[in-house]
Formats: C-alpha cells, sequence, structure tokens
C-alpha cells in the first residue's frame, strides 16, 4: 500500500464549467461580476448549487402538473359521446387529443417563461406593454365588426334550441382557420398595462402623495378597464365583464390608493355597469332569457332556455357525495349540450362525485394562496401587481364557473380553467401561469445572489477584471 506523500500538494476539487452561469447575467439586472478567492468557496459553484432545485415555485407548479392531469382525464371522459356525435368515423378522443396538443404547447410556454431566457419585465417596456394593450383593444373591436359565433359555444346552443339567432354573442375571430376568443388575450393584456401604469406611477399612489394626482391616475386606471368591459358588454360576455372589473379593482386595491379615492370611482364604475346591465335586459333577447331562466328553472314555458342549467343541476344531484364512477356519465350523451366546456364540472361531480368537486376547488385554493404568496415575495412592484392579477382572474374564472353549473348565478358562459376544452383560452392560461413561475424565479434568482454573497468572500471587479 503506498503511503501518501504529505509533501505533495493535494489536488483541487473540479468545478462544473461556468458558461451556463454566464448565460445568465444579462437577464439578472444589476448582478455584478464577481472573482473568485478561494476555489473552497466558489461563488459561481455556490450559486448553480443554490438555484437548481429553488428556482422556481415547485408547489405551484406541482399543483397546476395535478390539476391539468385531472382536467385531461375528465376532459376525456365527458368529451366522449360528443366526439363520437361530430367525427364520421365514431372517434371518441377527437377533443381530447386536441386537448393534449394545447396542452403540450402550454407546457412549452411555461418551460421558456422558467428558463433564464425570458424575464417578465420585458412586459414592462412602454412599447410592448402598448403594442399588447393596444392589440387586445383592436382584436376586441375586429370580433365586434367580423366576430363568429362559435358554433360550440353555449350561448349558440341553447338559441339554437329555442330557435333565436345567437343574441348577437359574437365572441370568436377566424384568423387563418384558426379560431381565436381575444376577449381571454385581453384579461391578460389588461393585467399587464395596469401592472406596469400602476409601477411606474407608484409615487403618485398612497397617503403620502398629491390626492389630485392620485385621483387622475386612479381615473386613467378606471377608464382603462371601463374601456375593455364595455366593448366585453357589446359582445355580450357579461361573465368576462366581471372579471375584468373584479380584477382591476383587486390590482388598484393591492397598490395602496386612498380607500376615499377607490370609493368614489367604484361608486361611479358600479353604477355605470349595473345601468348597462338592466338596459340589456330590457332590451330582452340573449341576456334577457339567461335571466329568466335562472329565476324559472324548472317552469316548463322555459324548457328550452333553461335546458343546459336543468341537466347541470341533474348530473350533480345524480352523482352524490362519491359519484357513478368514472366515465359513467349519463348526462354527457347530449343530454348536457357542451359537456367538455362551460359544464365540464357538472360531469365530473356526476362521476367522481361532489367530493371530487371539493377537491378540486381545494386544489385551485392552494394554487391561488401559493401565487399571492408569489406576488408577496415578489423582487418588485411590478411583479406583485402581475402576479396577483393573474391569481385572481384564476380564482374568479373558477367561482364563476361552479357558480354558474350549480345555478348560483345565471348562465353566463365561462370556462373551468386547465379543465375545460379550448385552444386560444388553454394557451393563454398556461402563459399567465408561466408568468407567475417567471417571478417566483426571480425572488429565488434574488435570494441565491444575496447567498452568495454571504456564503463566500467576494472581490467586486468591473468590466475590464480590474480590481
Amino acid at each position: 500500500m503506498k503511503k501518501k506523500d504529505k509533501n505533495k500538494p493535494e489536488k483541487t476539487k473540479k468545478y462544473p464549467q461556468l458558461w451556463k452561469f454566464h448565460l445568465l447575467k444579462p437577464f439578472m439586472p444589476g448582478f455584478f461580476k464577481f472573482q473568485r478567492m478561494d476555489p473552497e468557496e466558489n461563488v459561481y459553484y455556490r450559486y448553480l448549487q443554490y438555484v437548481r432545485f429553488k428556482q422556481i415555485d415547485v408547489v405551484y407548479l406541482l399543483v397546476l402538473v395535478v390539476l391539468c392531469a385531472i382536467g385531461l382525464a375528465t376532459m376525456f371522459s365527458a368529451s366522449y359521446a360528443s366526439s363520437i356525435n361530430i367525427t364520421s368515423n365514431n372517434i371518441g378522443y377527437y377533443y381530447a387529443q386536441r386537448q393534449v396538443a394545447f396542452f403540450i404547447g402550454g407546457f412549452f410556454v411555461i418551460a421558456l417563461l422558467c428558463s433564464p431566457v425570458l424575464d417578465y419585465h420585458m412586459t414592462r417596456g412602454l412599447l410592448v406593454n402598448g403594442i399588447m394593450f393596444g392589440g387586445g383593444l383592436l382584436l376586441m373591436i375586429l370580433v365586434l365588426v367580423t366576430g363568429k359565433t362559435d358554433p360550440n359555444d353555449a350561448a349558440a346552443v341553447a338559441a339554437a334550441v329555442s330557435g333565436d339567432d345567437a343574441g348577437g354573442a359574437t365572441r370568436w375571430l377566424m384568423i387563418g382557420g384558426f379560431r381565436f376568443q381575444p376577449s381571454e388575450l385581453m384579461k391578460l393584456c389588461l393585467i399587464v398595462a395596469l401592472a406596469r401604469v400602476l409601477s411606474v406611477h407608484a409615487d403618485k399612489i398612497g397617503s403620502n402623495s398629491d390626492p389630485l394626482h392620485e385621483f387622475l391616475l386612479c381615473g386613467l386606471c378606471f377608464g382603462m378597464i371601463g374601456g375593455t368591459a364595455v366593448l366585453m358588454y357589446k359582445q355580450p360576455h357579461l361573465s368576462g365583464m366581471i372579471i375584468i372589473c373584479a380584477i382591476g379593482l383587486t390590482m388598484l386595491y393591492i397598490s395602496g390608493f386612498r380607500l376615499r379615492t377607490l370609493l368614489v370611482w367604484s361608486a361611479g364604475g358600479i353604477s355605470a355597469a349595473v345601468y348597462m346591465v338592466i338596459k340589456k335586459v330590457q332590451e330582452g333577447g340573449y341576456v334577457a332569457d339567461r335571466i329568466n331562466g335562472w329565476l324559472h328553472t324548472w317552469d316548463e314555458a322555459n324548457g328550452d332556455i333553461a335546458w343546459q342549467t336543468r341537466n347541470s343541476l341533474i348530473a350533480i344531484g345524480s352523482g352524490g357525495m362519491w359519484g357513478l364512477g368514472f366515465r359513467n356519465s349519463r348526462q354527457k350523451f347530449l343530454y348536457l349540450p357542451e359537456p367538455h366546456n362551460d359544464f365540464i364540472f357538472s360531469v365530473i361531480c356526476e362521476e367522481l362525485g361532489v367530493a371530487a368537486g371539493i377537491i378540486i376547488i381545494l386544489l385551485f385554493a392552494v394554487l391561488t394562496l401559493r401565487g399571492m404568496q408569489i406576488a408577496i415575495n415578489a423582487p418588485d412592484r411590478y411583479g406583485t401587481l402581475l402576479a396577483a392579477g393573474v391569481t385572481m382572474h384564476f380564482i374568479l374564472q373558477v367561482l364563476l364557473n361552479v357558480a354558474v353549473v350549480s345555478n348560483a348565478i345565471p348562465n353566463t358562459g365561462i370556462s373551468l380553467p386547465f379543465f375545460s376544452y379550448g385552444g386560444s383560452a388553454v394557451v393563454i392560461q398556461f402563459l399567465e401561469a408561466g408568468l407567475v413561475l417567471n417571478v417566483s424565479k426571480q425572488y429565488f434568482e434574488k435570494q441565491a445572489v444575496e447567498e452568495a454573497q454571504k456564503s463566500a468572500e467576494l472581490i467586486k471587479v468591473d468590466r475590464t477584471g480590474q480590481v
């Protein structure tokens, strides 16, 4: 056995190549260049080790994956009969395979946003922000001029049953053979635009600011919210209008406006919204029929109008607490219109029971709590508002969908995020979730820099490498 030579110098540990770290530097504003003092205190290595498993909010991502897995399985079951009905060769997985493609595209978007290549601050720039908000408004206007009524939309189905023309519910655009719903994109565009305005003009908000400047800034934000809401009202898309207003008010409240300023503008905005809804009801047609069907669901005179709501309640009641069993739904066999879309929650309760519905709601609650935690820990004000706006969008849409299928509110045609079938809506929802994860990534990167600074003796050097 060879004796160890004490005079022979020990080999230094080999550390991984650091080219990956250098690629991160352009996307980490304010992170300066460091020079290693001791191989045992390699700041680069420590940084890479620290962020390897802490680069994003893992809990948020895992809950999202679980929701998507449940949503894909239940959507396949709920759409089976509808797929056979619309395909000539009786393919029962037509909708499911398309949904898989949308999910793959959505997770690809999330992967990009979780990589060091993209940063949520890119949407904060005036040019990008203006293109997003202005483009969203333009698409919303185009849908009123050249929009196509979705043949799979619940409103269109109900109108066809009653012998009425879709009531002017034009929410879709056909672009190169691809069906696109601008209102889904507009929700994200408004969140991004409000986040920028409220973060750039943060000095004009709060008790230390000029009341007049704060009042005018609040009015500008309400004008952005109100303009978007009016365009949705014209479609009409009342559930989208409710979500837009609720998201906007939440972001304004989080940004720190004085309560009296918010109350003054909110009173005007709510009064205008109530007036528009009352006017729409008095005009009759789509909105009036929906409200009448909600108030008199089991009235024989409203048989066609309330057909979808009735079968939704029958599905939930048939399932009971524990359900009839996976893929054993009866209402999905063309009794419940579009069971894989707005009313998929009814099929879930029928097959897996109310208990499964409660579990799904709890999973969305966990997603909401993690989203708000990410917003609280965001590295800047823009990230906080962006994450909070997206989180509010998700939970509001879930609550409205559950309220509709249980007949707590009139049928407004609102999808269940990550469960309902859809193309543009699903991809945009993944994009929003990816932005939240990107905010969490920036927070963990900031933590990593602080950890690296504390764990090693560093020398700050300039771009020329001189100490």
